[in-house]
């Protein structure tokens, strides 16, 4: 589709409002980004349209990432779990604008053929028979090193194969930290954070591990378990700090597999990789409760639709 950036639009119209105004916009329609400078067009744009009176409804790409700013407008809040309303509550928004409507970033997932891919992407791995379970990074300072090698440390089954997907902005990575980690483990690694599709990955995987990284949910859409590790010293000090919670809205009512102390390293893990009840029962609970919403863009549009009166 044709976009215009910033220095586009203020180019030809010196300013995001007049650019508003002269276009005729109707609505904004928002993501909520992190970890991007402060020329963060999102909020910009939000600043703008209070300005001029044009309403603005935010999709939120990952929970807890939108905060309420003096300056911006809001119309809507998009989510994709009732639990998240109460956190919108907290942080002064109505909650009568936030609205459970699924993510749809998630919708084309439901059309994959994962078993073919599954197939595939072993053979070309040659993995064999092993269990095969996938890590997947995250840019949080160490977090994401300090995490995998206190899994590692506990549980090293030679019939286990890992998959290690570092996260592109992960300096412990760049800098080789991950190359020693792994010569003192027994199991076999094989490095696929160069893998040009990251959902071949999760196909091939019998367990997707992280501490909070969105890999685990496109996973858990596409048939394969996942594992949230959430030492109260690394992940959830980080989503307390940068998320203002410290529970993810996924593994509620046993949607996924959960793990909180180091302890419980062994029996988790051995859980989530080889019992077989234990698996099916997560990956039930996950497609009752988030599975079956595969129309999540129509129901954002219908409901913003509705806002405006049928106006757009």
């Amino acid at each position: 589709m044709p976009y215009l950036d910033l220095g586009q639009v203020e180019s030809a119209w010196g300013n995001l409002e007049n650019c508003l105004l002269e276009m005729g916009t109707k609505a904004i329609i928002r993501s909520s980004s992190e970890d991007v400078p402060e020329q963060n067009v999102e909020e910009l744009v939000s600043a703008a349209a209070k300005q001029v009176g044009v309403p603005v409804f935010v999709v939120e790409d990952f929970p807890g990432n939108y905060w309420p700013k003096p300056l911006g407008r809001i119309d809507g809040l998009f989510v994709e779990d009732e639990s998240l309303i109460e956190l919108y509550k907290s942080r002064g928004i109505d909650p009568q604008i936030v609205y459970n409507s699924g993510n749809p970033r998630y919708s084309k997932l439901a059309s994959l053929d994962a078993p073919s891919r599954r197939v595939k992407v072993r053979e070309d791995l040659g993995l064999g028979d092993d269990r095969v379970m996938l890590w997947a990074g995250q840019p949080d300072g160490d977090n994401s090193y300090w995490a995998l090698e206190r899994l590692l440390k506990r549980f090293g089954k030679g019939a286990v194969t890992l998959l290690f997907r570092a996260h592109p902005r992960d300096a412990a990575y760049t800098t080789g930290k991950y190359g020693e980690l792994f010569s003192r483990v027994s199991m076999k690694v094989l490095d696929t954070s160069a893998y040009p599709d990251a959902l071949d990955l999760y196909c091939a995987s019998d367990l997707v591990i992280t501490q909070f990284s969105s890999a685990g949910v496109e996973a858990s859409y596409l048939g394969v378990p996942a594992l949230f590790v959430l030492f109260d010293d690394l992940g959830k000090q980080y989503l307390r700090t940068f998320k203002g919670y410290d529970t993810l809205p996924w593994y509620h009512e046993s949607c996924a597999f959960l793990l909180e102390q180091e302890s419980e390293v062994e029996r988790v893990l051995a859980q989530a990789l080889f019992d077989r009840s234990s698996r099916e029962e997560v990956c039930a609970n996950f497609q009752r409760r988030f599975g079956a919403r595969t129309d999540s863009a129509s129901v954002i549009s219908h409901r913003i639709q509705a806002v405006l009166g049928g106006g757009i």
